[in-house]
């Protein structure tokens, strides 16, 4: 039975200093006898790779080409009328168009959600792990051990703050208006947002969640966020069973960006709730004064020095 826990992570475009920030803390939380980091990422410069090999985090090359494509509007009319034809062809269910949809999508689409096609792939050849964390990386620091907190063998989901519930005047409520429709919209009505940002379970269980992610992606090509596909799949496609909602002051993942500073103490340069280290922190960078903190916590121009 697997005993390693693994850190999943898509990492294009990130400053070196979120970058390290990222990394310091996971692998500082997550030895590399009980954890593997793992980041997918498009070709970097020397000093990931380096401080990479230091922290025993492996990299894994990815193609995403949607800022390419993004900033041409030739090449955007292009690959529409691309992505519609593999579409057509899929539905039709000629031989092979499934599966080019599915990989130019994963190369078009924003990272944000192309990460779940690659992530996806990595673990249907990388399985063997007890329990996968997938999580940001831009705004993530590690304060200590999250796996242990958590049953694999469910879908461990993470709320905001309850000021994001779905109905609520806010930018959750608009996205699933804008993208799933005022059908839906009615149906989550009440439910807090869960943030797609931080995911937690085993191999199998992660897999049958990107698995439904794809469909889902894959249906809505040109207007899709996935945050609220990630709610969609929460509440109403999964069954209760399989799913572990974790309130935002659970302890294990503390999402940062609509709570108030009151909410949760600082103590010897740790955020805590109820007198206990929270093991991952979310868009701590919302909050100035834990950016100041964290950022001198993890000095990132020592990072390559040490």
């Amino acid at each position: 039975m697997p005993t390693k826990n693994l850190i999943l992570s898509l990492a294009t475009n990130l400053d070196f200093s979120d970058y390290a920030r990222f990394i310091q803390s996971a692998r500082r939380s997550c030895p590399a006898d009980t954890t593997d980091i793992v980041l997918m990422v498009e070709p970097t410069d020397p000093r990931y790779v380096e401080l990479a090999d230091r922290l025993q985090v492996k990299l894994i090359p990815i193609s995403n080409f949607s800022r390419v494509v993004h900033r041409s509007v030739a090449l955007k009319v292009a690959y529409r009328l691309w992505l519609l034809l593999l579409q057509a062809g899929a539905k039709l269910n000629l031989s092979g168009f499934a599966q080019v949809q599915r990989d130019a999508t994963a190369a078009w689409i924003h990272p944000i959600c192309s990460r779940h096609f690659f992530g996806r792939d990595y673990l249907e050849v990388n399985p063997n792990y007890r329990c996968v964390l997938l999580t940001d990386s831009r705004d993530v620091v590690f304060q200590s051990n999250p796996f242990d907190q958590v049953n694999p063998h469910v879908l461990n989901v993470f709320e905001h703050d309850p000021t994001l519930a779905i109905g609520l005047e806010n930018i959750e409520t608009e996205w699933t208006s804008e993208i799933l429709g005022s059908s839906f919209l009615k149906k989550l009505n009440g439910k807090i947002s869960v943030c797609c940002g931080t995911t937690m379970g085993s191999p199998s269980v992660i897999l049958r969640y990107l698995a439904l992610m794809e469909q889902n992606i894959l249906t809505r090509t040109f207007k899709v966020i996935d945050q609220v596909i990630h709610n969609k799949l929460t509440y109403l496609d999964l069954p209760k069973s399989f799913v572990k909602v974790h309130s935002n002051t659970c302890g294990i993942v503390l999402t940062l960006g609509e709570m108030s500073d009151n909410a949760y103490e600082v103590v010897n340069q740790q955020v805590r709730l109820n007198d206990q280290v929270v093991s991952v922190l979310h868009q701590y960078d919302r909050v100035p004064s834990l950016k100041a903190m964290i950022e001198k916590l993890y000095d990132t121009s020592l990072a390559l020095s040490n």
